[in-house]
């Protein structure tokens, strides 16, 4: 829940603390080089987003924060990992904003327990093409 505070707080420098500084891949994941596989929001409107870049994420989450974005946590799942040192997680969230109506997500992510970095975030409010 430290990821959803600091994203409703626009809090850049902990979120910046979260994110891995370099980008990486499911085959780097499993050998335990964790680099950000990525972040993404798969939502109707203009709040759609996808990246593997750090820094894309952390102004993307800024910008997010200037519209209010609110996260609320649902529903929290952890499981071990196929890769080292690390879980899955499986989430659902409600998200709101200044521009968004109060939305629920269904999500996915990985976490590398060793570091303390989130390197795949991924949510959708089911409004994406299968």
């Amino acid at each position: 829940t430290a990821f959803i505070d600091a994203v409703n707080r626009g809090d850049r420098e902990a979120l910046s603390n979260m994110l891995p500084e370099t980008e990486g891949s499911f085959e780097q994941a499993l050998a335990g080089n964790f680099g950000l596989i990525g972040y993404g929001a798969f939502v109707s409107g203009s709040t759609a987003f996808n990246s593997s870049s750090r820094n894309q994420v952390l102004n993307y989450l800024q910008e997010r924060h200037q519209h209010d974005d609110q996260q609320q946590l649902n529903t929290l799942q952890i499981s071990p990992s196929h890769a080292p040192d690390s879980v899955d997680i499986v989430f659902n969230l409600t998200r709101e904003a200044d521009d968004m109506e109060p939305t629920e997500f269904g999500g996915k992510g990985a976490i590398d327990c060793q570091n303390q970095t989130i390197y795949l975030w991924v949510m959708d409010d089911g409004s994406a093409p299968a």
